[in-house]
């Protein structure tokens, strides 16, 4: 598609019409921030099939990550860890700007419900034609999404990198190439450093485990070295 439609860019909730109006228009680096972006990859097995067959094992895999401990621990640990973010911005305004995305729509809107519970958050997401497909295969993809699969991982992975801070998560602790993409791309062709945040247009934050099993925020990891080739 050359242009996205207004009920394509509609399905956006809650982006501000000063974002949303200029989304398809206006040139990646002159377009506002988003304060927070949010992407967790729960990456369950039924899912990665990408079979349009195992949809009851996919409630079923779901079902037991929305019910998990763990879940809830991650969820907790991010909603923590926005609160530290937003404490160290300057405040310009009464509010800031949250946008999530993942790979399971009930586990998006699971985190959408907990952060609205904060009156200080606007929290943004994309409401899907049915749910999300693995993209490896763009038929089911098509099929699955009604031929909006494509739209809605690009408004997902652009709104991500328009953002000052993004959280990721991922089972098994490693980074999504999906959210270091989106990070990646926001930077400019200084040298990548973290503590000076040269170089890096968003900043990243994983949320893995340390040795103990314990769950710890590390920065994205960068290859400044590489950068220099």
């Amino acid at each position: 598609k050359r242009n996205l439609t207004t009920d394509e860019l509609h399905r956006l909730e809650s982006v501000p019409n000063f974002i949303l109006n200029n989304l398809t228009t206006t040139l990646r680096n002159k377009l506002p921030k988003i304060d927070i972006g949010i992407h967790l990859r729960s990456q369950l097995t039924s899912f990665e099939l990408s079979s349009l067959s195992n949809m009851t094992a996919i409630k079923s895999d779901t079902d037991k990550l929305l019910n998990s401990s763990h879940t809830a621990s991650i969820l907790h640990s991010i909603d923590t860890k926005i609160k530290q973010i937003l404490s160290e911005i300057p405040k310009s305004r009464d509010f800031c700007y949250v946008f999530v995305a993942s790979d399971n729509e009930h586990l998006k809107h699971t985190l959408v419900t907990l952060l609205s519970k904060n009156p200080t958050l606007k929290v943004m997401f994309l409401n899907t034609n049915g749910g999300i497909l693995h993209v490896k295969n763009l038929q089911r993809q098509s099929l699955f999404s009604e031929n909006e699969g494509i739209v809605d991982l690009f408004l997902d992975w652009y709104l991500l990198s328009l953002s000052n801070s993004l959280i990721a998560w991922r089972k098994g602790s490693s980074l999504s190439s999906f959210a270091y993409s989106a990070q990646r791309i926001s930077g400019d062709l200084a040298r990548s450093d973290v503590r000076t945040r040269s170089g890096i247009g968003t900043l990243g934050y994983l949320l893995g485990t340390d040795r103990r099993g314990r769950l710890k925020f590390d920065y994205f990891w960068s290859y400044p070295v590489v950068e220099d080739i």
